[in-house]
């Protein structure tokens, strides 16, 4: 069964006075990766949503730097869990809930502690469109990185500079490789 991973391009974000707004979009192309049995990269390369490879499930991951962690205790709120975790976050968040989006760490239910990736909905809604109206077809999205128990990193290129992403049982973050901590993190 062939999977394609889309990677979406990163919200465009504002800069400093004079400073062009920063967006790594690649001219409107997606980076992907297709695998025809799951287990090896058959192809990968950047097209525009039109021209991307057909594969029977398409996974969309979103750039690490759109989607923000929080740690919360999970409310025993059934159907009304988005407005409940909207509450929780409010003070935590730096837009309206009802402009973001909220996943769940898979498998936690109302009274657990968890992981929320929140991210902005219209942008996150805007990609989607854009890929359905090429007949792409997101069956799942995934963040690259998130929280887990075992630290672990990967580098990555941020707005131009090198950074890296590192996973741990507190979050994740996107650290520049020219800064102190990191090479504090780094072995020699």
């Amino acid at each position: 069964m062939s999977t394609l991973i889309l990677f979406l391009p990163p919200r465009t974000r504002l800069r400093a006075q004079g400073q062009p707004a920063l967006a790594d979009d690649a001219g409107g192309a997606y980076a992907y990766v297709l695998s025809d049995d799951g287990q090896t990269i058959s192809r990968q390369g950047h097209s525009v949503a039109a021209l991307l490879p057909a594969a029977a499930t398409v996974i969309a991951v979103p750039a690490e730097a759109d989607i923000a962690w929080q740690r919360v205790d999970l409310p025993r709120a059934g159907r009304q869990m988005r407005s409940a975790l909207a509450g929780l976050l409010e003070e935590n968040l730096l837009d309206d809930p009802e402009h973001l989006h909220f996943a769940v760490e898979p498998g936690r239910v109302g009274g657990d502690t968890a992981w929320v990736a929140v991210t902005a909905r219209a942008a996150l809604v805007q990609q989607l469109a854009l890929l359905e109206a090429a007949q792409v077809f997101v069956d799942r999205i995934t963040p690259l990185s998130a929280p887990t128990e075992q630290p672990r990193g990967h580098f990555h290129a941020a707005g131009g500079l090198v950074a890296l992403r590192w996973s741990h049982r507190d979050g994740v973050a996107s650290l520049p490789l020219d800064g102190a901590l990191t090479r504090q993190l780094l072995p020699e």
